[in-house]
């Protein structure tokens, strides 16, 4: 016993360390409600929108870690694959589950995993999986899979660490160990089908882009943490004109607009920064001027905008219906056929009418199709996707069907939103012309 041995506090003592000497730490502090070393701290309570996901998998992991009791017979699963875009919450989820669960738990991060010696990132992907083995309940922490699983061209390394992981999680399974691997990817195609066969990553698990209801709890979530002034109603309203916003985009919003409440505190004026990166602290006795506001949020709107649609989003002029003269009754159709169901949708599940899913702008060049597309995007606050129809043509065969499922996937993750096809003639021209 070191702490025994030594007699005065300023004593300096030496041992002699041999091949049969035994170290066992005492009251050592298990990372339960964190990581350590000034690391961020996850909780359950902080997930906000994924009650349900939640639920699900704290069942499976009760069962699997052997909390709760299994059906006879039936082989526990070892093996859960969380997938979604970026900003969706996934990795602060794996890692609050880890904290909730309080079992012992390993992280495998992929790149540190690669090393320029033949056999050495086998090895330290065999010790992950063994010190989780041998410290059973645990949880292993597999983030960023598709970092592992990059594309066909793979190099050598990659293909040998992808059958080390494939011949780890069958051990695991084979022993009917204790273990989980919660592992973590961004696109669910890219991870290699291996790893997605029964008694393996068989329990695949998406976290899609919030719903309304989502980002309402999301954002009562992130507001619980900063003063602010904003009424249940107001939220609901931030919630409704947030579409396609994901948990880091509304979270980066919070932050831009606090950054604007806390300039406006010091310079006495209503001042908005570009940058989300200031957080505002929360302390007690705060003044009524650097509460965050409604305003302030509705502002920074205009400053964040949702992750998934930096690839695809066009700037859209500031084009109002009162911009467009004329045109009354094209006016009325658009409106009726695009902003009538997001407004009163109990309206028309009451009357039984489905919302149309597509609309076919036509007339001569210069009668203002364009411009009246434009009109509708601005007016119903609805995520805005421009394609040229030129624009989705490759020269590989199969890149231009792909460029046109791609444009239809942003838009629902970022729905409700509009895909405006201008050119259409050129993409879907009668054949033979």
């Amino acid at each position: 016993n070191l702490s025994s041995n030594q007699k005065e506090p300023n004593q300096l003592l030496f041992y002699k360390v041999v091949n049969g000497t035994k170290f066992v730490i005492t009251n050592y502090k298990t990372r339960v409600h964190g990581k350590e070393n000034g690391g961020a701290v996850y909780r359950m309570e902080d997930i906000g929108g994924l009650d349900q996901i939640v639920e699900e998998l704290v069942s499976v992991l009760n069962v699997s870690l052997g909390v709760s009791p299994s059906i006879q017979g039936m082989k526990k699963s070892n093996g859960i694959l969380i997938h979604g875009v970026n900003g969706t919450g996934k990795t602060s989820l794996i890692q609050s589950l880890a904290s909730h669960m309080k079992v012992t738990r390993a992280e495998i991060h992929v790149a540190d995993l690669f090393s320029k010696f033949y056999g050495e990132a086998e090895s330290r992907l065999k010790s992950s999986f063994d010190f989780a083995l041998d410290h059973a309940p645990s949880l292993l922490l597999l983030d960023n899979l598709d970092v592992l699983c990059s594309g066909k061209n793979r190099s050598d390394q990659e293909r040998r660490l992808i059958s080390c992981l494939v011949s780890q999680i069958d051990r695991m399974h084979e022993l009917q160990a204790c273990v989980v691997l919660l592992a973590v990817t961004t696109s669910l195609d890219s991870v290699d089908i291996q790893l997605r066969t029964p008694g393996r990553l068989d329990q695949e698990i998406e976290l899609p882009v919030p719903s309304r209801e989502q980002r309402a709890a999301i954002l009562n979530c992130l507001l619980s943490r900063v003063p602010h002034s904003l009424s249940p109603e107001q939220v609901q309203g931030v919630a409704f004109v947030t579409h396609g916003f994901v948990g880091a985009d509304l979270a980066a919003l919070i932050s831009s607009a606090a950054t604007a409440a806390l300039l406006a505190s010091k310079h006495g004026t209503e001042t908005h920064r570009e940058s989300a990166a200031t957080r505002l602290p929360v302390e007690q006795g705060t003044n009524e001027s650097t509460r965050l506001s409604y305003e302030q949020v509705t502002t920074a709107l205009d400053q964040v905008k949702p992750s998934a649609m930096r690839q695809v989003l066009v700037e859209v002029p500031n084009v109002k219906w009162t911009d467009i003269g004329g045109q009354d009754e094209v006016k009325l159709k658009l409106r009726q056929s695009v902003e009538w169901p997001l407004k009163h949708p109990e309206a028309f599940q009451r009357l039984g009418i489905a919302p149309p899913r597509g609309i076919l702008l036509f007339g001569p060049p210069g009668c203002s199709k364009t411009m009246i597309a434009k009109a509708l995007a601005t007016e119903s606050k609805l995520n805005f996707i421009s394609v040229k129809g030129p624009e989705l043509f490759r020269k590989y065969v199969g890149e231009s069907e792909r460029s046109v499922r791609d444009v239809f996937k942003r838009a629902r993750q970022v729905s409700p939103s509009v895909i405006f096809f201008d050119e259409l003639d050129a993409l879907a021209g009668e054949r033979g012309r």
